[in-house]
């Protein structure tokens, strides 16, 4: 299983047959490797997201992310009380609603920059945990280790609170951008040059040894608390949503 934080996350899983959801959770598509599936978990809104953030907080930084990540880390697990509900673009998996908007909650005059920053990665990660658990349903099992890929995971904060979140382990390989090692394995199949895709990624991988981050276990009654409120809040929006509709 992968989770992959581009513009928007996505939590992979992968199957020999197409797998039909009865509760429309996820999304099945055919997988670059002939014969098999993917079984994609969706999150709208990550790295956009993310460069939002950045360009209102910091519009002197032009797309760089040093000052978002000097005070992201002067923060702490659960970024002092503050909660995001990160659905800028609207809700994906599970309930998949395009109504839904994202929302901050628990700013305090205690709280700062860093705060927030950290609230959007937390309530980001929060969202693909429930992609992780919706993915583990349809494809079966449990995985005990996921492996991480995306430009936002150029972040090791970021990849801890994954690890944090999950309550899993999280490796992520040397070869941030999945999706392009992806095409250079294809392509190398498709030539000739190995003789499969597990050859084509060993072959590759060599490079480097993967980065693992081990969840932290006093972080997890503090992530399902936060995480409930954050379940609250897209509620209410959603039930707002549906009173203004009627007016």
């Amino acid at each position: 299983m992968e989770v992959n934080s581009g513009t928007g996350a996505y939590v992979i899983g992968l199957s020999d047959v197409p797998v039909l959801d009865k509760k429309m959770s996820v999304n099945c598509n055919v997988s670059a490797i002939p014969g098999k599936w993917i079984v994609e978990g969706a999150v709208l809104s990550a790295g956009k997201a993310a460069a939002w953030m950045n360009e209102q907080f910091f519009p002197e930084s032009k797309g760089d992310f040093k000052e978002f990540s000097k005070v992201l880390e002067e923060s702490c697990p659960g970024a002092n009380g503050v909660i995001a509900s990160t659905s800028f673009s609207g809700k994906g998996t599970p309930r998949w609603n395009p109504s839904v908007r994202a929302g901050f909650m628990g700013i305090g005059f205690e709280n700062n920059k860093g705060d927030l920053v950290r609230a959007l990665l937390e309530g980001i990660a929060a969202e693909l945990s429930e992609c992780v658990k919706e993915v583990e349903r349809v494809v079966g099992g449990n995985q005990k280790s996921i492996l991480a890929a995306g430009g936002m995971t150029g972040n090791p904060v970021y990849c801890q609170i994954l690890s944090d979140m999950f309550q899993k382990e999280v490796k992520k390989p040397k070869e941030m951008e999945a999706t392009g090692l992806g095409a250079w394995i294809s392509a190398q199949k498709t030539l000739g040059n190995v003789d499969n895709y597990q050859e084509g990624y060993e072959r590759y991988a060599e490079n480097g040894e993967d980065l693992c981050y081990e969840p932290d276990p006093d972080t997890e009654i503090l992530y399902q608390n936060t995480n409930k409120l954050r379940n609250y809040y897209e509620a209410f929006y959603e039930s707002y949503e549906k009173k203004e509709a009627e007016l």
